[in-house]
């Protein structure tokens, strides 16, 4: 069981991004994406999930063997792929314990016991909620509008536990998160890889791999995947950036 992206190059407006990139994570694995500013990071988490503005112009992605590329973003979250936001979007109007439901029904279907009882998905969001350390009293609110950054950020590791992706990318999920929510998140990463999931890390934050045993490591530099291996990368990355990553 794997995801597969082979010699993907995308295009951003006018501009080709990543040339012939090539990245796969297996079941249970941790990998982190390394790269300077502009290295393509975020454009391959991206094209990976199907936004519509990241044009993928050649390659082929396959998720447990079934091709991707052709498939709308709804779909590929529905086969178990999951992508952060550096930035997540606000919905006014919307409120999280609807937004959450709706996106639970989607991913298991309306004859999951959790989709046809609002009830029981209540009482299980609240529990889950507890984990990540989310009041209830959110639950009312508008969709992250008016949220913190750190709340923010907790809200996109609640959906990581209701929806229990195969296929995880998380973009700069550390960002706005204190010492807390950090050692919740590494807790929360562990239990998905025991349980088969795999995950990939884009991230700034260097020292967030030490917490992670056989972590694997890549490269990308212009583009483009250059190297693959396990922390031996990280020393040699932190030697060849002068600038801090991102």
């Amino acid at each position: 069981m794997a995801l597969k992206a082979t010699n993907l190059t995308v295009k951003v407006e006018d501009k080709e991004i990543l040339k012939n990139t090539s990245l796969e994570l297996n079941s249970g694995d941790v990998k982190f994406l390394f790269g300077k500013n502009g290295a393509g990071k975020s454009t391959f988490a991206q094209a990976i999930m199907g936004n519509p503005q990241f044009h993928i112009l050649s390659g082929e992605l396959f998720v447990d063997d079934e091709e991707m590329i052709s498939t709308k973003p709804e779909d590929r979250a529905k086969k178990g792929l999951f992508v952060s936001f550096q930035n997540p979007p606000e919905l006014e109007g919307v409120s999280v314990i609807n937004f959450l439901h709706t996106i639970y029904v989607e991913r298991f279907g309306n004859e999951d016991e959790l989709s046809r009882s609002t009830f029981k998905f209540r009482k299980h969001l609240m529990k889950l909620m507890d984990i990540v350390g989310i009041s209830t009293e959110f639950l009312e609110r508008s969709f992250n509008v008016g949220f913190s950054g750190g709340e923010k950020k907790r809200m996109e590791i609640l959906q990581l536990l209701l929806l229990r992706p195969k296929y995880v990318i998380l973009d700069e999920i550390d960002s706005g998160l204190d010492i807390h929510a950090m050692s919740m998140l590494e807790n929360v990463v562990k239990e998905m890889i025991s349980g088969g999931s795999a995950v990939l890390f884009i991230s700034h934050n260097i020292d967030l791999i030490s917490h992670f045993e056989n972590a694997l490591v890549s490269i990308i530099d212009g583009g483009e995947i250059t190297q693959n291996g396990g922390l031996e990368l990280v020393q040699i990355f932190k030697d060849n950036s002068p600038e801090k990553d991102s």
